[in-house]
């Protein structure tokens, strides 16, 4: 009975049966479909196989594709006006890369090379023979053999093993940079030789032209290869082992925006290491351009300025004059007008190598790397009394018109205090003690100061405090790499107050006292000195500005708790110092825009008889548009801030505003100040950033 039940469940019904028929078709059609399929790929496969696959396995075998980075330009930099100062020329370069399974003699291809290439880095017949063997017999191989006797086949065999250093130096596939800047010469004898030189290439690259040369040089910085303590860093940054990246000044500041975007050359090369074929997957991209605050002419007369006037004072017997920085900054903005500094070198040095360079570093570049204008510790001498004066008048110490006498000197604790060279100038007051530069009127402050603190130490640290509104041993946030703070003083003694009040305690850069002098001509606003106005992008065509990609604003960075009214009694007071009686008097005579400096005379070795001249200043007095800052070290003896450094401040001013012999070549003021007194402060074109006053 089950089993009857069963076999009627397991045959379908009469309604069922046309729908099993319906899904039996289906499937059949899909197998069939498939069956195809299959049977073409297998059809496919058996022809690859057996028809050309001996073909794709030699293929295979014979060719690789190597994908090889194309350096990209980096970007240009620029003046105000659009001259180009920093651009970059193609050069041949000799490159070694051995590829992965290739089995290449280096020694055959690097006696090849020294055969066919001039000299190797280090320019073999510069080199003493004396040298030559020296470095050679300290070489492994060469120990236990006697060296060539033959002059010409000795300095061949010091070329190849320079080559072969160079070779096998870094990472093995990448490529090696054998030579740099071949002679057409050389690049012919090698392009005919290439088939017998395997793993060796040459590449058009680029290289870091100064136009100018010896010009803005701590600006504008240099490049160089990426070396070894940094090659990490640069390598996870998608660097390329042997690119070359800025190390100082613009170029390392602006690194990430002058730095281009690499393309790619895609190699197809046999066994044998062989190009089959060459293909540029990927056009390189040149990196932004720069823009400067600096107008070059302005610059350039600054340098010329800066170099006359240091030879004139070596004529003058005692004294090296070895060093001049002269800056000059828009107070209303922050642009940086001029940064000159002397002596200077040509840029274009680095682009040489080896023996070259160290001769050429040796000859012109060593002890001048510095960029002391953010770098160096000047004590600022005099040039710091407006800030005393005014720290004194806003804190209640003294005021405007109270008057103290100077008799010369002044006892301070058990110990006599001078005034410079003992001079008593006799009965001053806030403006006057500016205009006679009067040390005792400053000793005075800084004594009344202390009575209202419980410590010497409590003094210094307000005093830190006042003077750090200006700029003063702080960073003033300009945008160039290592600026410094200075040098602080740590002794606490109150004969150090004293010394403070008149610069002669903490030492400050160049660029933070040009910082102060702006902030007390602007009014009392902190800016933020810059170099770059603008960055843009490649222009369409060979010359000429690409669409801006950034602008710089100026920046304030703090106003100083100063009263207006005491910001101008001390500007009052640095304009007399350029009238009868003032310490720049001599320096200005005659000169027909109202000027307001302070100059600073500073003792850096009495037993030697070694000082530094200073001036700050700003023009015009009503509307400044111009702050300046100068330094000239080791003056001859009997020289001032007044005298030595006047007559460069003066120039600056003479060319900035197009008057005088100094306005030789038409220089115009970069912010757009005519070319003659009359039009001097005239107009709002260089309307302050800040608030007018």
């Amino acid at each position: 009975m089950m089993e009857q039940e069963l076999e009627r469940r397991e045959r379908p019904s009469e309604e069922q049966k046309p729908l099993f028929a319906r899904i039996h078709r289906r499937f059949n059609a899909l197998f069939f479909v498939a069956f195809l399929f299959f049977a073409a790929l297998v059809l496919r496969l058996a022809v690859v196989q057996l028809v050309h696959g001996e073909q794709y396995a030699r293929e295979a075998e014979a060719n690789s594709v190597k994908r090889i980075p194309i350096a990209a330009p980096r970007g240009w930099i620029l003046d105000r006006n659009g001259e180009v100062l920093v651009t970059n020329e193609p050069v041949y370069t000799v490159t070694f890369l051995e590829s992965e399974g290739q089995h290449i003699n280096v020694d055959e291809v690097a006696d090849r090379l020294a055969r066919l290439l001039d000299s190797d880095a280090d320019d073999p017949a510069k080199v003493p023979l004396s040298e030559v063997k020296e470095r050679l017999s300290k070489m492994e191989k060469y120990r236990n053999q006697p060296l060539p006797t033959d002059e010409a086949a000795l300095r061949h065999l010091y070329e190849k093993e320079s080559i072969l250093e160079a070779m096998r130096s870094g990472y093995r596939f990448m490529p090696h940079r054998i030579k740099e800047g071949l002679s057409v010469e050389e690049v012919a004898r090698v392009s005919e030789n290439l088939d017998k030189l395997p793993g060796v290439r040459l590449v058009v690259e680029s290289k870091r032209h100064y136009k100018r040369g010896a010009f803005l040089t701590h600006v504008l910085g240099y490049t160089k290869p990426i070396d070894a303590k940094n090659k990490d860093y640069y390598l996870a940054q998608g660097y390329q082992i042997d690119d070359k990246v800025g190390v100082s000044g613009l170029e390392a500041y602006y690194e990430a925006q002058l730095r281009g975007e690499d393309g790619v050359m895609e190699v197809k090369v046999d066994k044998n290491g062989r190009t089959v074929e060459m293909r540029e997957a990927a056009r390189p991209k040149r990196g932004h351009d720069l823009v400067l605050t600096i107008d070059a002419r302005f610059q350039d007369a600054v340098e010329r300025i800066l170099e006359e006037e240091v030879k004139r004072l070596r004529q003058k017997g005692s004294g090296k004059a070895d060093k001049a920085i002269a800056l000059a900054m828009n107070p209303n903005t922050g642009e940086i007008l001029a940064m000159a500094i002397y002596p200077d070198y040509d840029l274009n040095l680095y682009n040489l190598s080896g023996k070259a360079f160290s001769d050429a570093y040796k000859a012109h570049i060593q002890g001048r790397e510095r960029n002391e204008a953010i770098y160096g510790g000047f004590s600022p001498g005099s040039t710091i009394k407006p800030g005393t004066v005014l720290m004194g008048l806003q804190k209640g110490l003294t005021s405007p018109n109270e008057t103290l006498y100077c008799r010369g000197a002044m006892i301070i604790g058990d110990r006599p205090f001078r005034d410079f060279q003992g001079r008593a100038h006799g009965p001053v007051n806030a403006r006057t003690a500016l205009q006679k530069s009067c040390n005792i009127y400053m000793y005075e402050i800084g004594l009344r100061l202390t009575r209202t603190k419980d410590s010497f130490t409590a003094t210094l640290s307000e005093m830190d405090t006042f003077y750090a509104q200006f700029g003063l041993g702080v960073k003033t946030g300009i945008d160039l790499p290592g600026e410094k703070i200075g040098l602080r003083a740590t002794d606490t003694k109150l004969g150090n107050i004293a010394h403070y009040t008149i610069g002669q305690y903490h030492a400050y850069t160049p660029i933070q006292l040009l910082q102060y002098v702006s902030t007390i001509a602007n009014g009392g606003y902190r800016m933020r000195p810059f170099l770059v106005k603008e960055i843009r992008g490649e222009s369409e065509g060979t010359e000429g500005l690409g669409p801006v990609l950034a602008v710089r604003k100026p920046e304030v960075l703090g106003r100083v708790e100063v009263d207006p009214r005491y910001l101008q009694v001390v500007r009052e007071g640095m304009r007399l110092a350029t009238q009868k009686g003032g310490t720049a008097a001599g320096a200005f005579a005659g000169f027909p825009i109202p000027v307001g400096v302070k100059t600073g005379t500073v003792q850096v070795d009495t037993k030697r008889g070694i000082d530094n001249a200073l001036m700050i200043g700003f023009a015009p007095f009503d509307k400044p548009e111009i702050a300046f800052v100068v330094i000239v070290t080791d003056v001859p003896k009997g020289y001032t801030g007044g005298s030595a450094a006047g007559p460069i401040a003066r120039r600056m001013l003479e060319a900035y505003f197009g008057l005088g012999a100094s306005a030789k070549g038409n220089v115009s003021s970069p912010s757009g100040a005519g070319n003659s007194a009359a039009s001097a402060g005239a107009g709002e074109e260089n309307a302050p950033a800040v608030p007018k006053r």
